[in-house]
């Protein structure tokens, strides 16, 4: 469930956690063969027409395959009950159809996935190879089901998801047990800002220079800001005026 919603990326977070929800590990694994079927099915992206031959010959030959397995388990789908997808300034890189691609992927090697993660010691270099490695034979030349093939390959998983997962999930959790982690949670490089990212520096950095220095520096400066950002500024109406943030903030001792 995690690392559906960290694929899922900012604007389709809940999505992919919806639909992660709907299709458990468990369910997918027993179904490997329709695994890829149930996931873009029930995500809602097997609604048009498989046999448009404005696509490459690849392209139609795995559209069809999905078809094909989606055919005999489309009636287990409530389309009242998709997820609703956010395409709007995403990057083609990170494409819902993408996202769903390496999850399945992920889904398809869990096991080894989960030694991974939770080996002894925590290795978050291993952790991050794993991720980085995942390819798929179509997915990592396509950025979505009607996308031409590209002219090389693009890895399934990228620098940033590979951060958050390790910074938001990994690295939390395994800390529990072992405080060091701290300091390669500390060491994780800074993830590309996000549009939301620049609004809280902004909002809490004032000056342009300012706000662009700090969102650039390491991820856990990103993170704690987007918390303050989430925590204080979206549940202040009063533009300001009336925040606790300052008051907080003075009741911190180090």
């Amino acid at each position: 469930l995690a690392l559906a919603t960290t694929l899922g990326y900012h604007a389709n977070r809940d999505a992919m956690r919806m639909l992660a929800q709907r299709l458990p590990l468990r369910l997918l694994r027993s179904r490997s063969e329709e695994m890829e079927a149930l996931l873009f099915g029930h995500a809602g992206f097997l609604e048009g027409n498989p046999y448009d031959e404005s696509t490459s010959p690849e392209t139609r030959a795995y559209r069809r395959g999905l078809w094909a397995a989606w055919g005999k388990v489309r009636g287990e789908s409530d389309p009242a009950r998709r997820p609703r997808w956010s395409l709007a300034a995403v990057r083609p890189a990170n494409h819902p159809h993408r996202r769903l691609a390496a999850l399945a992927v992920a889904v398809a090697h869990f096991p080894a996935f989960l030694r991974c993660v939770e080996a002894a010691p925590c290795d978050p270099e291993a952790v991050g190879a794993f991720l980085a490695g995942l390819d798929h034979p179509f997915w990592s030349g396509h950025f979505t089901l009607d996308a031409a093939v590209l002219d090389g390959t693009l890895a399934l998983v990228g620098r940033d998801r590979i951060h958050e997962f390790l910074g938001n999930t990994v690295l939390p959790v395994r800390m529990a047990t072992d405080p060091t982690l701290w300091q390669a949670l500390a060491a994780l490089p800074a993830s590309q800002p996000s549009a939301t990212l620049d609004r809280a520096a902004r909002r809490l950095l004032g000056r342009r220079t300012d706000s662009a220095r700090f969102t650039r520096r390491r991820f856990v400066l990103q993170q704690g800001l987007l918390q303050v950002y989430r925590d204080f500024c979206l549940a202040d109406a009063t533009d300001c005026h009336g925040c606790r943030f300052p008051e907080a903030l003075a009741q911190w001792r180090p």
